[in-house]
Formats: C-alpha cells, sequence, structure tokens
C-alpha cells in the first residue's frame, strides 16, 4: 500500500481525526489532509515523527518507491531553484537592454565628412523610429518571463509543479529566442548607414 493508504488506516485504527493527528505531531491539518489524498509526500522528520507515533518503521509507513521519490524530489530542488534563478537574471537583462541606451550610432551623412551623426539609443526607441513592433513584443514576453520564473521560486509546493516547471522551461526559451532575434535586426537596424535619432556637428 501507499503512503497515504497506510497513513488513513494508521489514523482509522486509533480513531484519530486528521486535526487530532496534526496537533500530535505538530503540523497542520491540511498537510495531513495533503498527506492522505497523495498530493504531497513527508519530509524525513515528519515521516519519523508518524513512524514514532504509530510505533511502526519508516519503511513499513512508506514503500521504498515512494522515499527513492522523496529523495530524489529533495536533490533536484536546488537544481531548480538554481535554473529558476537563471531564467530570472536572464530575462531581466534583456528588459534592461530593450529599455536602457547602450547601443551607439554613427555616421557621416552622404559621404559629407563635415556632417556626422552619433548618439546613443535603446532598442525600444531603434523600433519605435522604424515603426518596428518586434522590440515591444519581445519586451513584453521578457516582462512576462520575470513574473513567471519569480512565481516559480513559491510553486514547489503546488500539484501542478512539474506542468508550471515545463511551461516555464518553454516560455524561456521562446523568450530568448525572440530577444535575440530583436537584439541581432536591432543592432543590424542601429548600424545602419540611414540610422539616426539626434543630430551632433
Amino acid at each position: 500500500m501507499s503512503f497515504a493508504e497506510n497513513l488513513k488506516n494508521l489514523r482509522k485504527e486509533k480513531n484519530l481525526t486528521q486535526e487530532n493527528l496534526a496537533s500530535e505531531i505538530l503540523v497542520s491539518r491540511t498537510l495531513i489532509t495533503k498527506y492522505e489524498s497523495g498530493a504531497v509526500l513527508p519530509t524525513e522528520e515528519n515521516l519519523k515523527r508518524l513512524a514514532d507515533y504509530f510505533a511502526v518503521t519508516t519503511s513499513e509507513l512508506m514503500p521504498d518507491e515512494e522515499k527513492i521519490a522523496v529523495a530524489v524530489k529533495t536533490s533536484l530542488k536546488p537544481l531548480w531553484i538554481s535554473l529558476t534563478a537563471f531564467a530570472l537574471i536572464i530575462s531581466l537583462t534583456s528588459v534592461l537592454l530593450l529599455v536602457l541606451p547602450v547601443f551607439s550610432y554613427g555616421h557621416f551623412i552622404d559621404g559629407d565628412k563635415s556632417e556626422y551623426v552619433y548618439g546613443t539609443v535603446s532598442l525600444l526607441s531603434a523600433y519605435f523610429k522604424c515603426k518596428n513592433p518586434l522590440a515591444v513584443i519581445s519586451f513584453i514576453l521578457c516582462l512576462i518571463c520575470c513574473v513567471y520564473t519569480a512565481f516559480l521560486f513559491f510553486a514547489d509546493k503546488s500539484k501542478r509543479e512539474k506542468i508550471l516547471r515545463i511551461s516555464g522551461a518553454i516560455l524561456f526559451g521562446i523568450t530568448i529566442c525572440l530577444f535575440v532575434i530583436t537584439l541581432i535586426y536591432g543592432v543590424k537596424i542601429i548600424g545602419s548607414d540611414s540610422f539616426q535619432m539626434n543630430w551632433h556637428k
């Protein structure tokens, strides 16, 4: 039997409510409900508390395959956190590169050595100048990616954790691909001889 079934049976054998059991092992009733529904598996500490309370071994309470699942999830958690932090940093950097005037341009006008155009510009401004919506789409997607990756830091206890993380990875991939296209094309626009935002002599 699974951990959820074992726990439910042991609790009923002792004629305990979920609230009674929760108070005995110092956790919330909601957590006991999640344990018994199979929504979550206990930490090693809570498993030990439950086993001690019911006077059984942890192996009797939780099958080995479920223990392995808990161990794998625990070992992967730091990796997921690192990847999520990386995605958030890259997304924020992309937003900044789109809005900050960090790209410089400069060229002579029609070969006239006396008239030189130069300055700095942001990718968004450059795209606005040529009336191309690509940078705006990329900016919005980068902002969504920032919010979503920040949300993923708190999604580790969600029932749909795996789906959320896969969705986040897909969103991040699309966002970065679009940003790279925006960056490459934007640099080409800014570097063209016809591009100018301000005049300086």
